[in-house]
């Protein structure tokens, strides 16, 4: 009975503990993305209106978005002053928190990027809204694990947090779940299905309920039969690969200028905004989500070399914002950028005799493009199932998807995101436990229980020192404790016992450096035969202390062990 008890007791507080979290992650993000997501809509439309009062300047250019984008930078600049920020955290952050165990995302710089995020695209900026509301929702899974003391995983929270983002800012509820799963957790475990269904389910159901069935996107199309959309669709799907390419290179080594210019914080944001508002002054079209433009792209022809002009402007837009600090998010433009991309393919392909709609190829544009961008092709089919209610329209968009998303894997791989990692010195790729080994110091392992020697003592004598130790292998070292090379008794045995023993150490043998990584000693111990390994400072080469290979191993199957449970949703 007592059994049966506990048994009962632990069910239920399981069950208490996943409903209070999810349901309160949830209201609470659908409150935060609602609240940004209508007060983006609301200044857009008053510093619109304020911009139309004013004529345009020479060969149709406006200076109002550029002096606009001065402000938003200006106010970017004091806001990271103010808060002491050393950089913006976005998606990327959120999914290297939820591959660790530890909860280490911090809070105050999740609030202040989504502030910085509100900016930006209030300013006119060409940088998206949800990648930073995604952040805030994983800031503040982060932050309700920390209060709450709950045993429940790190990554259970973050994901319930990601998942009430997106499913309170594209009302779609179905996309948050796979989402947080696809893109950020990279796992499903039936424990951390449910929190996150909660949150996702709570989100969109108190955003419908206080502002109405309403969409980020509001879409209506039906596609031709699929049969007919096979061939076009996977050409097309090549076609958005390589703009998703394109599109995250410039991203990219936008931001690589920007670290290695010298610049400070402030200059670069400065100049990001002039940039963008000198391009935003001749197409306006670009500044900002530009959701009425890519709505436009749905039904309206426009010519190709308009299409192009807006495709490029948005793409340098984007990366002279992103890559330089006026932060915001990635996924908004990729919508833009894959909108007009469809709108060109659909030209091209009607000059190939192939009878497909506009609407089609750019709500398919969008999809593959935007899935490429965040490594999510699942959760983007599901957005445009959900935005578009058609089973048909969410199929086509699967085919475009899952050719693009292939071909910008294999040219640069899973995400932006994971780029942006990547470029950190970060592989996620790799899973959990190389991360965790990665980030676990070598000297948690190291342990001084070793023998020293001297250069001048004999071969007698490190032979009767090591037989009453019990150990088998001795350290050689200078006077200054510099490691001069490595004694092993198998090898002393056959030697004569008068000779010096600096005349047949090892004096190359395999070291570690103590600043290196569980995961780097694993590497290079990999066709190690010995006891142990010395730890040197790599600057001196004094001996720091041993590590002993069955430590190493130990530390791995512990770590594999842990990560399995974790992905089982056994802890």
């Amino acid at each position: 009975m007592a059994q049966i008890s506990q048994k009962t007791s632990y069910i239920a507080e399981k069950l208490i503990t996943t409903l209070v979290i999810g349901v309160t992650i949830g209201a609470v993000m659908a409150m935060a993305s609602n609240l940004f997501v209508e007060g983006v809509i609301a200044l857009t439309r008053w510093r619109s209106s304020q911009t139309l009062l004013w004529p345009q300047f020479w060969a149709g250019f406006s200076p109002y978005p550029l002096l606009w984008l001065i402000l938003t930078a200006a106010l970017l600049i004091a806001l990271r002053k103010a808060l002491g920020l050393n950089r913006w955290a976005g998606p990327a952050d959120s999914i290297l928190a939820a591959h660790n165990i530890e909860n280490n995302l911090d809070v105050k710089t999740g609030i202040g990027s989504t502030i910085a995020a509100f900016i930006s695209v209030g300013g006119g900026a060409a940088v998206g809204q949800y990648g930073p509301l995604v952040h805030f929702g994983a800031s503040l899974g982060a932050f309700m694990r920390r209060i709450s003391k709950s045993r429940m995983a790190n990554d259970v929270f973050i994901g319930c947090g990601v998942a009430g983002a997106i499913a309170a800012g594209f009302n779609a509820p179905l996309a948050g779940i796979v989402f947080a799963h696809e893109a950020v957790l990279r796992h499903f475990s039936m424990r951390s299905i449910a929190p996150i269904t909660l949150s996702a389910t709570t989100a969109a159901g108190i955003s419908r309920w206080g502002l109405g069935d309403r969409h980020a996107l509001s879409l209506s199309v039906v596609p031709e039969t699929l049969v007919s959309l096979v061939g076009p669709l996977i050409l097309g799907g090549l076609i958005f690969g390589l703009l998703a390419v394109v599109f995250m290179v410039a991203l990219r080594q936008t931001a690589r200028w920007s670290q290695k210019s010298g610049m400070t914080a402030a200059h670069l944001i400065v100049l990001g905004a002039v940039g963008c508002g000198l391009i935003g002054g001749f197409v306006p079209q670009v500044l900002g989500l530009g959701t009425a433009t890519i709505l436009e792209m749905t039904w309206q022809n426009h010519s190709v070399q308009f299409l192009a002009l807006l495709m490029l402007a948005k793409m340098a837009a984007s990366a002279f914002c992103i890559g330089t600090g006026v932060f915001g998010g990635v996924f908004s433009p990729a919508l833009f950028v894959g909108a007009a991309g469809g709108a060109l393919v659909a030209i091209f392909l009607s000059t190939l005799g192939f009878a497909v709609s506009t609407a089609t190829m750019v709500i398919c544009g969008m999809a593959a493009v935007s899935a490429s961008v965040i490594g999510a092709p699942i959760a983007a089919v599901l957005i445009v199932l959900e935005l578009t209610t058609s089973y048909e329209m969410a199929v086509a968009a699967a085919i475009a998807v899952a050719v693009s998303a292939l071909l910008s894997n294999l040219l640069l791989g899973y995400s932006f995101f994971d780029r942006q990692l990547l470029d950190r010195g970060i592989d996620i790729s790799m899973g959990r436990g190389h991360l965790a080994l990665s980030q676990m110091p070598l000297s948690a392992l190291m342990v001084q229980d070793y023998m020293t020697i001297a250069p001048h003592d004999s071969v007698q004598e490190v032979r009767l020192r090591l037989s009453n130790s019990g150990q088998t292998e001795a350290y050689c070292l200078s006077p200054e404790g510099q490691l001069l090379g490595k004694a092993e008794l198998a090898y002393l045995i056959a030697l004569s016992p008068e000779v010096k023993i600096s005349e047949h150490i090892d004096r190359s043998p395999l070291v570690l450096s103590q600043t290196s990584s569980v995961q780097s000693a694993l590497t290079k111990l990999a066709r190690f035969v010995g006891e142990s390994v010395p730890v040197i400072d790599q600057s001196t080469g004094v001996l720091k202390g041993v590590v002993f290979e069955s430590s190493l191993f130990h530390a791995f199957l512990d770590t594999q062990n842990q990560m399995t449970a974790i992905e089982r949703g056994a802890v």
